[in-house]
């Protein structure tokens, strides 16, 4: 199994969502967990292992407005997610 996790709102929101991954981490070692948010918080996901990556969300450039969106759609297909 493949999780994405989607926090692309504000620091204190995306920061919460840290204890969270790592619960489910070291609770379901089998599990894949992959964390979508915005560059600014890849260091807060960095150091969890390789169980937990990082997607970033480029919403200013590479995936701004509705073409954008679609290209982070076909990259976040091609990852074999199975839950959301």
């Amino acid at each position: 199994p493949h999780l994405l996790i989607i926090r692309l709102s504000a620091l204190g929101d995306v920061a919460m969502t840290v204890p969270v991954v790592r619960a489910l981490a070291g609770t379901y070692p089998q599990l894949r967990i992959s964390v979508l948010s915005r560059s600014w918080a890849r260091p807060l996901f960095e150091a969890m292992g390789p169980q937990v990556g990082f997607v970033e969300a480029d919403v200013r450039w590479r995936h701004k407005g509705i073409g954008g969106l679609l290209r982070l759609g076909r990259e976040l297909r091609r990852m074999d997610i199975t839950h959301v």
